[in-house]
């Protein structure tokens, strides 16, 4: 462990410090210069002393444990009928006692990557954002009351919002380094950087990434969670509205597209009405108890075409094909196959990413094979969907999507699960006879 070089450190850097303020000499003209280097100094050693103060603190909280949050856990908070303030104070205090821990972590994880990530200037810039957000966590009083938690609050949302350019970041950073098959990351040249030795366990860049994003997603379900709970007890967030990020979306449009589950029944006659009667339904965390799974696929069918229209139509045109469900200009059809009425607890906005991100590569790679000069008047097949929980019940989902794109090309398995890995890079599979098209991988 390096606390006690680093401890070391900051006591001579204290030490130089006031030696410097109690100078032995009595400075003239003759010796501005000097006085003015000792000064310079003096600005040094401060920064020295507080940067490594901060670093102390870092690795202090990193070497803790980290929370593990199931979700099976959700799915019991989910499930609660009882909540109020105190469970809200409660939750803020768990938040204070375990960010710092896992915002440390994910410093270390970015600091321990090899000298060429930090030399694209982005991953210095993530570590930093995440350096600031852990002192401010850290220094924020302990919301132990319902003011200091809502302005705890307020500070993980301005906070949450800024981590919104760290995908960004990182994709700048990926774009400049690229990995082959055999661990050498080069540069957008060609050069060679970096070898990761693959040799002795696990890739350490594989490794490091891996649980940097494990983390993140780890932080930003911790975050959502407490959000949801004070959304349950009608406490909308303090300060300005920030712009709607996924997890909101996806709920907002879940509540609209499944009535029958967030909206109650209308009273009978008999029962009195209510004040609360017509009330949108509000579930006590991230985690939905029972999720209509195919709401969530035609939620993501819809804004991956969105998001595919201009280069699929700039291959296969507006007018080809059916059209996907709700989306009659978009040329490929998405069919949707299985259990419709599939129930499962489970995170709607994560199954919806993971949908939006294979939908949107299942459209260019249809697009890219049957559209173009050799693909004109060629039928495009369907993308297809299959939903199913197994023989268990709600316990497992699975869900399928597949379509004819011609799959990866064998040279590209073994860099497939790479961070910098993308398909946009490979070059597009070839026009498939019109008679009977080949199925992907």
């Amino acid at each position: 462990s390096p606390l006690p070089k680093m401890r070391a450190m900051s006591k001579n850097a204290l030490y130089v410090w006031k030696r410097i303020r109690t100078p032995t000499t009595r400075f003239n003209a003759s010796t501005k210069s000097s006085y003015q280097d000792i000064t310079q100094l003096h600005c040094r050693t401060l920064k020295s002393f507080a940067d490594n103060e901060k670093n102390i603190l870092l690795w202090q909280h990193s070497e803790d444990e980290e929370v593990k949050l199931t979700l099976q856990d959700l799915l019991s908070r989910a499930q609660r009928t009882d909540l109020n303030d105190s469970d809200l104070i409660e939750s803020a205090m768990f938040l204070k006692k375990k960010l710092p821990c896992m915002l440390a972590k994910r410093v270390k994880d970015l600091e321990a990557l090899p000298q060429p990530f930090h030399e694209t200037g982005s991953i210095s810039e993530i570590a930093g954002l995440y350096k600031e957000s852990f002192l401010r966590v850290l220094s924020a009083p302990d919301p132990s009351n319902l003011e200091a938690e809502a302005e705890f609050s307020g500070m993980l949302a301005h906070l949450k919002e800024k981590h919104l350019t760290v995908r960004e970041l990182i994709g700048e950073a990926l774009q400049d380094l690229r990995c082959t098959g055999d661990g050498e990351w080069t540069d957008r040249s060609g050069n060679l950087l970096f070898v990761d030795d693959t040799h002795r366990g696990k890739p350490l860049v594989q490794t490091l990434l891996t649980d940097f994003y494990a983390g993140r997603i780890g932080i930003r379900l911790a975050v959502d969670h407490h959000f949801a709970l004070r959304r349950a007890l009608r406490r909308p967030l303090p300060g300005p509205t920030a712009k709607e990020d996924t997890q909101s979306y996806v709920w907002r449009r879940l509540q609209r597209a499944d009535a029958a589950f967030f909206l109650p029944p209308l009273a009978g006659p008999g029962s009195g009405g209510g004040s609360g009667a017509g009330a949108v339904r509000e579930i006590p965390g991230v985690l939905h108890p029972r999720m209509c799974v195919s709401e969530v696929v035609r939620m993501a069918v819809a804004d991956a075409s969105t998001f595919s229209a201009p280069f699929v139509h700039q291959w296969l045109g507006p007018s080809a094909g059916a059209g996907g469900p709700g989306r009659s200009g978009f040329p490929i059809q998405v069919e949707m196959e299985g259990d419709l009425d599939a129930r499962v607890p489970y995170l709607p906005d994560h199954l919806f990413i993971i949908l939006r991100e294979l939908l949107v590569n299942s459209f260019r790679a249809t697009a890219q094979r049957y559209g173009g000069p050799g693909g004109a008047g060629r039928e495009v097949p369907a993308v297809r969907v299959a939903m199913s929980t197994g023989k268990s019940g709600p316990r497992f989902l699975f869900v399928k999507v597949s379509d004819l794109g011609g799959g990866l090309p064998v040279a590209s398995e073994s860099r497939v699960w790479k961070f910098s890995y993308s398909s946009k890079d490979a070059p597009a599979p070839s026009a498939p006879p019109p008679s009977a098209p080949a199925p992907s991988a």
